[in-house]
């Protein structure tokens, strides 16, 4: 408010148009899943943020199912980075392996029609779990129907399987929108080179 009068300044506040927060970025906090709930819920209800960084927060799969329920409602939130996340509940090789919250994420992102960008990469599942063939299948029939979507990050994840390859593959054949899929660092094994 440089350049006011003191006794303006409270009408140069009143005059000037403040746009709201449309990037919210709680990176590496260690939030835990407890928090990525209460943010779904949040998000739920909010029509005016477009990118949410999430990326290294400790959140699960309970956290996954409340953030597929924020998407499919949705109607501005463009980007959201879950990268880092436990979300099939390993972490550190502790927990029990659970892609319920990956396929909730991916049923999702059948009705949703305004999220651009979706990482999912590194979601730090044990060595022989990662996403797996399941989360890769549902991912891959969601990419199906998805008009919206243009950029998918999965680096970094294990155990894809034959049938989540080539359900991948289908997918991306389908797709008149996705431009990215990053897969780098991910386990596909003979049948993906």
């Amino acid at each position: 408010l440089k350049g006011y009068r003191r006794e303006g300044a409270m009408e140069a506040v009143h005059r000037e148009q403040f746009d709201p927060c449309k990037k919210v970025a709680l990176v590496n906090k260690g939030l835990g899943t407890v928090a990525g709930i209460i943010l779904a819920r949040l998000m739920e209800s909010n029509t005016i943020l477009e990118e949410l960084q999430l990326r290294n927060n400790q959140l699960g799969v309970r956290a996954a199912h409340h953030l597929a329920r924020a998407l499919d409602g949705n109607s501005t939130l463009k980007t959201i980075n879950l990268a880092g996340n436990a979300l099939c509940g390993v972490r550190f090789e502790k927990g029990v392996y659970d892609t319920s919250g990956i396929v909730a994420i991916a049923d999702a992102l059948q009705t949703n029609r305004v999220l651009t960008s979706l990482s999912l990469a590194g979601t730090q599942c044990d060595a022989s779990s990662g996403i797996g063939s399941s989360g890769f299948i549902a991912l891959a029939k969601a990419l199906q129907t998805n008009s919206a979507l243009t950029e998918l990050q999965l680096q970094h994840n294990t155990n894809v399987g034959v049938e989540g390859v080539e359900a991948v593959a289908r997918a991306i054949q389908v797709s008149s929108t996705l431009k990215t899929l990053n897969v780098s660092g991910t386990s596909l094994g003979m049948i993906g080179y």
